[in-house]
């Protein structure tokens, strides 16, 4: 990474002093330069510092494993060993992106739990941060919308700040009618009973049209996550997968409509599965849906699901959800398709009888988008059951590396696990994955791979 391979062996090393003026001088000229510090220019200052590779690779990792443990307590809720970790990991990694963002999006979870005003103006902090590293951050982009989005609904702050005004020489009365406003929910959202629960909703309905003949899209598994607190949104778990017996599918989006006991529409999302129609989405899509393609989908950890707003702000329990075609784009299908890049992985797990696996790679394309500090990879692997028995779990990781042959990047996929189907015998899936390799964290990222690893870390 630009930054975090110089930060993550704090603890490692012998002199941590050393380190903390290794720091101090890149912040110093960082604020002297306005173009980014070369990958030489780094490594002059590291051994006049006295600083070896061996102190800067075992940096990199610490930095990395403070990453891992924040999202691990995050995910477990432990805010506190949370934060900790992430900002151990942003302290020594000060220009480095990619944590900066993980702890502005850490912040921002935590406030969309606890509502304290102090974590949502850390997570602007952290934004205004990563902005100053990279104006065009995706990431940070979106998270900045996420953020607005939700203010825009917490408007009682001002109505009493108002009220107050009015009735500051009427304290008895101005009391008073504040307890009673409050009470009914005028100030804020009024207790529903809903606080707290969890539930699965059963009664699920696919609303297809005439364009999407042969579609089969089938949700697995769906909860209603409503806050602790009194709110106006809910969370949610979503695993499925999508299927075509007839058309190649390139483009999909389905709208998600969350319906009352007197199903009546208490809130919608749009989910865009693969090849995104926006402004934003000039390159080449990526991705097409061939014929009897399994395509899976989850939104399972919390780093993968929006939070949903009520229409109205009023929170009900929700009954049934109907998800409805709001864009799809289908072609015949090929005559025939090339035969795909077999590839090798390696297992970090003994192989039971019966269960074995073809990977092939579809596709492995590299670009830059015009006016962009980044480089983009979009793969897209179709795995295919050889085995004798039908798979029930299957995790693959991917390794990245750079034009030297180094590791720079992993993302671990789960395709299929719990609530997912299982892939029967000489069945095929895909995974679709896109990263953002930018040019502040990724300095020695090629336009093409010198190589992938990829490893089966977990089967059966």
């Amino acid at each position: 990474m630009y930054f975090a391979s110089q930060n993550r062996a704090y603890t490692r090393m012998k002199n941590k002093d050393l380190l903390n003026k290794y720091i101090a001088r890149l912040l110093t000229l960082k604020e002297q330069k306005r173009d980014e510090l070369t990958k030489s220019e780094l490594k002059e200052i590291a051994q006049e510092l006295g600083l070896t590779d061996s102190d800067l690779l075992e940096a990199e990792q610490e930095v990395k494993n403070h990453l891992e443990r924040g999202q691990t307590y995050t995910q477990l809720k432990q805010w506190n060993e949370a934060q900790k970790e992430f900002e151990q990991a942003a302290e020594f990694a000060p220009l480095d992106i990619e944590v900066t963002y993980e702890l502005a999006h850490f912040y921002f979870l935590k406030w969309q739990k606890t509502k304290k005003q102090s974590d949502l103006k850390f997570a602007q902090t952290k934004i205004a941060n990563c902005l100053e590293l990279s104006p065009k951050h995706a990431a940070t982009i979106t998270l900045f919308e996420q953020i607005e989005k939700a203010k825009r609904k917490q408007k009682s702050f001002s109505r009493v700040k108002v009220f107050v005004f009015l009735f500051l020489f009427l304290p008895l009365i101005a009391g008073t009618t504040f307890f009673v406003l409050n009470e009914i929910g005028y100030f804020s959202t009024p207790r529903t009973g809903l606080e707290g629960q969890n539930y699965t909703i059963e009664n699920i309905k696919f609303v297809p049209n005439k364009q999407s003949e042969g579609l089969d899209f089938r949700v697995k598994h769906l909860k209603i996550i409503h806050p602790e607190y009194p709110s106006a949104d809910f969370e949610y778990e979503l695993v499925g997968n999508i299927q075509s017996n007839k058309f190649e599918i390139r483009r999909l989006a389905v709208k998600a409509e969350f319906l009352g006991k007197n199903n009546e529409i208490l809130a919608d999302e749009l989910f865009w599965f693969f090849n995104v129609a926006d402004s934003k989405n000039s390159f080449d899509d990526s991705f097409s849906l061939q014929v009897d393609d399994k395509y899976p989908f989850s939104f399972l950890s919390e780093r993968d699901r929006n939070t949903i707003y009520f229409d109205k702000n009023k929170a009900q329990k929700i009954t049934k959800v109907r998800f409805i075609i709001h864009h799809l784009e289908r072609y015949a299908p090929a005559a025939s398709y090339p035969e795909y890049k077999l590839l090798e992985p390696s297992w970090a797990v003994v192989k039971s009888e019966g269960v074995n696996l073809e990977i092939r790679e579809r596709k492995n394309s590299t670009f830059r988008p015009s006016n962009d500090e980044s480089t983009i990879n979009k793969l897209v692997l179709e795995v295919k059951n050889t085995g004798t028995k039908p798979i029930k779990e299957l995790f693959i990781a991917v390794n990245w590396l750079d034009k030297e042959g180094e590791f720079i990047y992993e993302h671990e996929f789960r395709p299929i696990g719990i609530y997912s189907e299982a892939l029967e015998v000489d069945k095929i899936l895909v995974i679709e994955y896109e990263k953002y390799f930018w040019d502040s964290s990724y300095p020695n990222y090629a336009d093409k791979f010198k190589e992938q690893q990829v490893i089966i870390s977990n089967v059966n």
